[in-house]
């Protein structure tokens, strides 16, 4: 029967997966089986349910999808390395003291409740029975967290029970005895998870009962531990308990414990192996009390599993039930009856009286005489079944008996047996002789017997030949009788046949005419429908008319009124531009008015100059007579100076003129650009006038601007002009100045103009196309490598397996030179930093299994309210962006380190979310509007009223300063007392430890409080010129409505409430979707690390981890590329042989996945792939010419990946050896790559050295030059 399972489950699982109990029971060959061999059909569920529990090393079985699978070899050395681990696991002596030094029950639950489970259940087995009974009683404060932490540690210590035992080896009574403290362990609570466990812990231990039972038997466990677990365990389990009482003796324990068999029907223990019911029959026979009770409903099991059976089953069945010593019953009669049937089908056709022998043998209550017919009628029996009746008949045979007596008859009359035995008796003889000598004596007492018998059969075979004759005779005669009856019903059927046919034929003619009047019916059915549609439709057209005649009305009167408002708009238009004409007179005038008195100013201040250079000049003649020939020397460098000075002075006359006539064209361009849009403005309507009106003004006021900053600037650099004449060291400060200086370009915003917010994102100062900032680069790559080898071995260690520092390295390196002001010192100085502090702020937790989940959180993260998170949605260059809603921020609750841990969290995930696309800079849009509900995430506000920060306990309490996660931490971001603190804090991080993620900011329905906020902390963001913020929304001093989101945002890519037809925000659900995400990536890259892990550590666990690699690739599409990179290094082992390798490998070649690998990680997937798949075409046509393409982005690292890749005669493709010529550099290169860095160093500190001493003495030069004005002015 196991077969026939078996071959039916593995013909219908799919990939490996349970098989539901019911397929199986309807499967044809199971149910063919039940008919044929078992005559009945196949078992309920229960019974099954029995059947694979009860092979445990053959089956794994799921009670919750009532599914089965075949247990592989994989699933059983797993078990097997579990139970390895638990009975090898190290003392965990730091908790053992800890539990030892607890001096009250809540300590105790505290320090259970925050160790590891591992460690707990590695305790002895003497600890662990002191934790239950210290922790069984509830704490006598039961305040929340106290009653909190003890229902944890309550949990924990019950899980930790079977590892514990399991540990020490313990025996079947130590299971039973904490199986017992288990049980009764807070019996009366209803906490679900306490009791949740509790029932998988008593499970655990039944299976470890089970196992103790099967290996060693139940030893000296006593009756009350069995009887508890007859009464408590599954049905299998029992069984096995039962088989063992037979070995405790008669008592009334030992029947009472019996009894529970009542529990059991016989069809649930027909569904045991043989050698369960086995040994329940051996109980039988040991036990007479254990006979009386379970014997009945063993046989009844018994005989119903017979046929299954083998026929060694069988005899030790029959052997084993003729020691009972209890009455015969009727299940005892059918299961000797059910016996023969056995016996008769698997033995040979000369056994045709087994049923009768039986069956007469079982009613008759002659046992004994029923073996010996049974036994001697056997001709093709094994020898082993043979022994066993003979032993069977030997213990009947002696019982009430004086055997002594008979064997000494039997010694005198042997020979005399021997010599009348019938021929017919030699083959029994034989076999007597070769099976049953150790038994002779007994054997020929029965020999004897069957003389006599055979005789007298041999006599009566002659009668009934004779006899036989004659009814063969009357047989034939009955046969012919037959024959000619069976003729006679042949034509009746054959009649009665035609007339069911006809009977037939006639209803079929019936159920025809019925159905075609049902058709007619429903054709007249569907054309009354088909008519009503029709009028409906016609009444439809004559409304459709009427509405369009009423919209046709509609469009005249809104054509109407649009002229009218045009006509409007247009005159007061005329009268606009006639006032921009006026307005531009003025400023033309205006600026002629400046150029002639900044002329004038120039002229004056340069007579000023030369009067001073005479000045100069006279006391440099005076220095030259006093020191000889050094004075010389001095005045014709300071001439040469000055005249150098004069001749840029005019030359910065003539830019600054040139300067003034560009700033003329532009107010021209400006003034025809307003022309235009008053012409536009004629075709509009009155929302066309109101931004009309938006932009004159807007115009306008710039033009001013600009001319008046410019002027500013200019009259500036005058008085500096003025202010530095009369010293030589401002003079060549001043020169150098000028020499620096670029003219004013059309359109550029003026260099003495603060950058202020509002620059394009897509301009970022990111630009490394020149030749001088791919050499910054190249510099900051290998002063990097040096420092980032020392981090990982002195500060960082951790660093390897940060994302931050691991996924695109060369966009990490030009997001902090480009933040450093292209300073190659001062980005590596800002580089170190980050790591310090990404080591202090434990920012690796983030990448955790539900770190998001416990940040997020009220309940593990008290004070969290948040309000933003990823949105999951792109922009239209692809790039993330971040959703947030502040008014779900509750500042009464908010506590602040709290908070700020879970906001580093999105922007941490999102920083390397935009470092592994390599798009550049993410953006970020929060809404400042009403939300209209309260928040069910993670921020408690959202009703419309107005929140007091003073209320909020956290600041009251100090937890601003006390909770600070280290001291370094709080001597960098300082006490957090304060909203305005916490956003400052989070400023200060974003700035100094994640440049560049950021590139553009959108303020939704904000009002003037928050833009008043906002002018206080942009000034906090240090690299504010470079992202972009706008304040959108319906007022008018915002600059755009929100629909301006659909400038850089796809609809689909927007959510609803911002005009969008994206996923809904729906409240902050947005929030959770953000959360399942987050612990969605942390999950993956969690199963990637274990896979990697398990290759890099155990080489021996190939099949295992090639199993985890094909549940991998159902999943490679929700997996970002550089942990899909991770995954196929670590797969690469498997060979090109493996089916998920290659699944891997054509998911490269042909997804775009391999586009968000940078060029440093395509070229390690292809050092990670050549040896394995040299000759995959689809691969290396994707591979080769990329890495041709960014050769220019490719790092030292890369470049060696590359050669190491491409360096044989395989893989190959187009263009390999210019690829290889680009990424091999040449010795002579090298030399003078490493002259000119040696030489370019020291020209970098030489200069270094003189700026820093030209700065010092330019600000001493400036303060006495001041000191000089000032004396002056006060003479004057």
């Amino acid at each position: 029967m196991d077969e026939v399972v078996k071959t039916a489950v593995e013909g219908l699982s799919e990939n490996s997966n349970f098989v539901p109990v019911d397929k199986i029971k309807g499967d044809a060959k199971v149910r063919s089986y039940f008919r044929r061999v078992l005559f009945k059909p196949p078992w309920e569920n229960p019974v099954w349910v029995t059947y694979f529990q009860s092979r445990p090393a053959d089956w794994e079985f799921d009670e919750r999808t009532m599914g089965v699978k075949v247990k592989s070899e994989l699933s059983a050395q797993i078990e097997a390395t579990a139970r390895h681990k638990r009975k090898t696991a190290s003392f965990p002596e730091a908790l053992y003291s800890a539990v030892l030094r607890a001096g009250t029950p809540v300590d105790t639950s505290t320090v259970v409740a925050n160790a590891k489970d591992s460690e707990i259940a590695a305790l002895p087995i003497d600890a662990i029975e002191a934790l239950l009974g210290s922790l069984g009683n509830k704490p006598e404060d039961p305040a929340g967290m106290a009653l909190a932490k003890h229902m944890d540690a309550c949990v924990k210590v019950i899980a930790a029970v079977p590892g514990a035992l399991e540990k020490k080896g313990a025996a079947l009574s130590d299971i039973m005895r904490f199986f017992d403290m288990v049980l009764k362990f807070h019996a009366d609570s209803t906490e679900a998870r306490l009791t949740t466990q509790r029932i998988l812990t008593l499970k655990e231990l039944c299976e470890a009962a089970a196992f103790q039972i099967r290996s060693k038997g139940v030893g000296n466990t006593g009756t009350k531990a069995l009887g508890l677990l007859c009464s408590t365990a599954p049905f299998h389990i029992m069984a096995l308990a039962m088989a063992g009482l037979g070995d405790k003796g008669e008592g009334d324990d030992v029947k009472a414990c019996a009894n529970f068999i009542e529990r059991v029907s016989p069809a649930i223990l027909e569904a045991l192996p043989a050698e369960h019911l086995l040994k329940l029959a051996e109980a039988c026979a040991k036990s007479k009390a254990v006979a009386e009770t379970i014997l009945p409903t063993v046989s009844k099991a018994c005989s119903a599993a017979l046929p299954s059976w083998s026929m060694d089953d069988v005899s030790k069945l029959l052997f084993t039930l003729a020691k009972v010593k209890v009455a015969d019953s009727s299940e005892l009669a059918e299961l000797y009856s059910r016996a023969a049937e056995v016996a008769s089908a698997n033995l040979s056709s000369g056994f045709d009286a087994s049923s009768e022998v039986y069956g007469r043998g079982a009613l008759s209550g002659n046992r004994k005489g029923s073996f010996w017919r049974l036994a001697f009628r056997i001709q093709a029996a094994s020898p082993k079944l043979i022994i066993l009746m003979a032993h069977a008949l030997l213990d009947a045979q002696c019982q009430g008996r004086d055997c002594r007596r008979k064997r000494a008859e039997t010694r005198t009359k042997k020979d005399n047996r021997l010599k009348h035995m019938q021929p017919t008796c030699r083959s029994h003889m034989d076999v007597s002789k070769k099976f049953w000598f150790p038994y002779s004596d007994d054997i020929f007492m029965a020999v004897n017997g069957t003389k006599e018998r055979l005789t007298k059969e041999a006599v009566r075979r002659e009668l009934a030949a004779e006899a036989a004759e004659a009814q063969i005779a009357k047989a034939l005669e009955a046969k012919d009788a037959l024959e000619r009856q069976a003729r006679a019903n042949a034509a009746c059927a054959i009649a009665a046949v035609e007339e069911r046919k006809k009977r037939d034929q006639e209803r079929h003619g019936l159920e025809l005419a019925l159905a075609q009047e049902t058709l007619d019916e429903a054709k007249r059915q569907s054309h009354a429908r088909i008519q009503a549609a029709e009028a409906t439709l016609l009444k439809a057209r004559e409304e459709g008319r009427a509405r369009v005649e009423v919209a046709e009305q509609r469009k005249q009167q809104a054509i109407q009124l649009a002229k009218d408002v045009a006509q409007e708009s247009e005159t007061l238009s005329q009268a606009r531009i006639e006032d921009a004409k006026r307005r531009t007179e003025e400023m033309e005038a205006w600026v002629q008015q400046q150029v002639i008195d900044a002329e004038k100013r120039q002229a004056s201040q340069l007579r000023e100059a030369e009067d001073r250079a005479a000045h100069v000049e006279k006391e440099a003649q005076l220095r030259v007579e006093a020191t000889k020939q050094a004075a010389v020397t001095i005045i014709e460098k300071q001439v040469q100076e000055l005249q150098l000075w004069v001749s840029q002075t005019e030359d910065e006359i003539l830019r600054t003129q040139q300067r003034l006539e560009i700033e003329q064209v532009k107010a021209q361009k400006m003034i025809g650009k307003i022309y235009s849009m008053a012409e536009n403005l004629q075709h509009r309507g009155e929302a066309c006038q109101q931004q009309a009106e938006d932009m004159l003004v807007e115009t306008g006021a710039e033009v001013a601007q600009m001319i008046a900053e410019y002027h500013q600037w200019r009259a500036e650099e005058m008085e500096y002009i003025a202010c530095q004449a009369d010293g030589l060291q401002g003079l060549e400060d001043f020169v150098a100045r000028l020499r620096t200086e670029k003219p004013l370009e059309d359109g550029a915003v003026n260099p003495g103009t603060p950058k202020t917010p509002g620059g394009s994102a897509e301009n970022l100062g990111m630009d490394f196309a020149s030749a001088e900032r791919q050499e910054l680069l190249a510099d900051m790559e290998r002063h990097w490598s040096a420092l980032e080898q020392r981090l990982r071995t002195e500060t960082y260690p951790a660093m390897v397996d940060d994302p931050y520092f691991t996924v695109n390295v060369k966009g990490l390196l030009q997001r902090y030179l480009a933040a450093s002001k292209y300073d190659v010192r001062e980005a590596l100085i800002r580089l170190e930093a980050t790591a310090k502090w990404r080591k202090e702020w434990n920012v690796l937790d983030y990448y955790r299994a539900g770190a998001a989940a416990e940040l997020f959180s009220e309940d593990s993260n008290p004070g969290a309210e948040m309000y933003f998170a990823d949105s999951l949605l792109m922009d239209k260059e692809g790039r993330p962006y971040a959703a947030g809603r502040l008014k779900f921020a509750n500042p009464e609750n908010m506590h602040p380190w709290h908070h700020l841990r879970a906001g580093v969290l999105v922007f941490e995930l999102m920083a390397t979310k935009v470092a592994s696309m390599g798009k550049g800079p993410g953006s970020y849009i929060l809404d400042i509007g009403a939300v209209g509900k309260v928040g069910n995430v993670s921020g408690t506000a959202g009703h419309e009223r107005v929140y007091n920060e003073n209320r909020n306990p956290y600041y009251a309490a100090g937890a601003g300063t006390k909770d600070a996660p280290s001291d370094e931490v709080l001597g960098e971001l300082g006490s957090l007392d304060n909203g305005f603190a916490v956003l400052k804090a989070a400023i200060t991080i974003l700035n100094r430890h994640y440049p560049g993620i950021v590139g553009r900011v959108f303020y939704l329905n904000s009002d003037m409080v928050f833009w008043g906020a906002f002018k206080i902390f942009s000034r906090w963001i240090s690299d504010r010129g470079s992202i972009d913020f706008q304040f959108l929304g319906p007022a008018s001093w915002r600059e755009d409505p929100v629909s301006k989101l659909l400038d850089y945002y796809e609809p689909n890519q927007l959510p609803e409430e911002w005009g969008g037809t994206g996923p809904r925000l729906n409240g902050d659900e947005f929030m959770q979707r953000a959360i399942e995400h987050y612990e969605e990536e942390a999950m993956a890259m969690e199963l990637v690390g274990a896979v990697v892990l398990t290759l890099s550590r155990v080489p021996a666990s190939k099949e295992f981890v090639s199993t985890a690699a094909g549940e991998v690739v159902n999943k490679m599409s929700t997996i970002a590329a550089p942990q899909l990179l991770l995954l196929t290094q670590g797969m690469a082992s498997l060979g090109s042989s493996d089916a998920s390798l290659m699944k891997v490998v054509d998911y490269w070649a042909t997804d775009e996945k391999a586009k968000q690998l940078s060029a440093d990680q395509l070229a390690k997937l292809s050092q990670v792939l050549a040896p394995v798949v040299p000759a995959h075409e689809g691969l290396w046509k994707m591979a080769g010419p990329r890495l041709l393409e960014q050769k220019s982005s490719l790092t030292d690292a890369g470049k060696a990946s590359v050669v190491a890749a491409f360096s044989g005669e395989a893989p190959n493709f187009e263009d390999k050896d210019k690829l290889l010529a680009a990424t091999k550099p040449r010795e002579r290169e090298r030399e003078r790559e490493k002259d000119r860095d040696g030489g370019k160093e020291r020209e970098r500190e030489r200069s270094r050295g003189r700026d820093d001493r030209r700065r010092d003495d330019r600000r001493r030069s400036r303060s006495r030059d001041r000191r000089r004005d000032s004396r002056d002015r006060r003479r004057r």
